[in-house]
């Protein structure tokens, strides 16, 4: 059985940052980060920026099938809740979603970094976070979580977006690659897209 790569590639140039994540082996989705927050793109838009923008420096990150998923819903969705650790008692939001028992998505935000949690039916338990320093000697999610955050928090505030629609789609012109590229990668998603009308009687 075929092994297919998980992650995501950065682009960033001057004005923003662009994401290209792969999944099942091909690119699945894309989107762009700046002062204004995610935004969701199509595949070609991340190649076109590749082929006209310069200078700009391009990473690979290979991960696993949940942090990429986990990260398309940040570009795809608005957050169902938004929290600062100054304002919010965080174990009693978390007593909240554990309750409510519904799968969602935390990015917590310091800084310029984003740290990811899964949680499944309100439980954490998947938790990828920047530079986790003391939390990574927890051994449950959710001590992980939380060591990380009041860590930081003691320090200055820390944003937790709560996302609980989590449903993410391809983006439209997503396509799992063809045997052999025409010219090369960015060539095939960027290529003039053709049309199609559909005549129906006297309507289009």
């Amino acid at each position: 059985q075929k092994k297919y790569y998980e992650g995501y590639i950065t682009l960033e140039t001057a004005e923003k940052s662009f994401y290209l994540f792969i999944s099942e082996g091909y690119p699945y989705a894309a989107g762009t980060y700046e002062a204004t927050g995610y935004k969701s793109v199509q595949v070609r838009d991340f190649f076109s920026s590749y082929l006209q923008t310069r200078p700009h420096i391009i990473s690979f990150y290979r991960t696993d099938e949940v942090l990429t998923k986990s990260m398309i819903v940040l570009f795809q969705h608005l957050p169902t809740m938004q929290i600062t650790t100054d304002l919010v008692d965080v174990e009693e939001i978390l007593g909240k979603i554990k309750q409510k028992g519904v799968d969602s998505i935390l990015a917590i935000k310091d800084l310029n970094e984003t740290s990811i949690v899964l949680c499944q039916q309100g439980i954490p338990a998947n938790v990828y976070l920047v530079d986790a320093g003391e939390a990574v000697k927890e051994e449950s999610a959710t001590d992980k979580m939380l060591v990380y955050i009041y860590s930081r928090s003691g320090q200055r505030n820390v944003t937790i977006d709560v996302f609980q629609d989590i449903i993410i789609s391809k983006a439209p012109d997503s396509c799992p690659p063809p045997e052999n590229y025409p010219k090369s990668i960015p060539d095939f998603f960027t290529r003039q897209q053709p049309d199609l009308h559909v005549m129906l009687g006297t309507q289009s």
